[in-house]
């Protein structure tokens, strides 16, 4: 019993970083911020207002849009490590806090880029709403 609550567990953390809504013309999304359209997942690579007629969905503007592949869901909840490489956007937890990524890259070992010593690289996510990674 105590094996298949775990699993259940696991599989509504995972599931939970795929709780985005659609997509909507007109509407303000934040940077970070993913929407569901046309069976894909996307997130926004800058905050912008998806204006009306201007044909800002995530498909037609690759510039506001990335789409997120299933098998970034692993990494993005679990913990920091070196050797990793980690994408913008992503979560990853560090000394008992979550950490959101802000640019992409490859942690190099021995390069000191912990989520507690490289700002440029992490955004501490203490006192935010974000979904918990496990």
């Amino acid at each position: 019993m105590k094996s298949y609550v775990a699993g259940f567990m696991a599989l509504v953390c995972s599931s939970a970083i795929w709780a985005a809504g659609g997509w909507h013309e007109g509407d303000y999304y934040r940077q970070g911020e993913r929407v569901h359209y046309r069976g894909q997942v996307y997130e926004a690579l800058q905050g912008h207002e998806a204006t009306k007629g201007a044909n800002w969905n995530p498909e037609a503007a690759p510039s506001l849009w990335r789409k997120i592949d299933r098998e970034m869901a692993p990494a993005e909840q679990g913990s920091w490590r070196e050797g990793r490489q980690y994408y913008k956007g992503q979560l990853s937890t560090y000394r008992g806090r979550t950490y959101r990524c802000l640019q992409s890259h490859k942690a190099e070992k021995g390069a000191g880029w912990s989520p507690d010593r490289a700002p440029s690289l992490w955004e501490d996510l203490r006192g935010q709403d974000y979904p918990q990674p496990r």
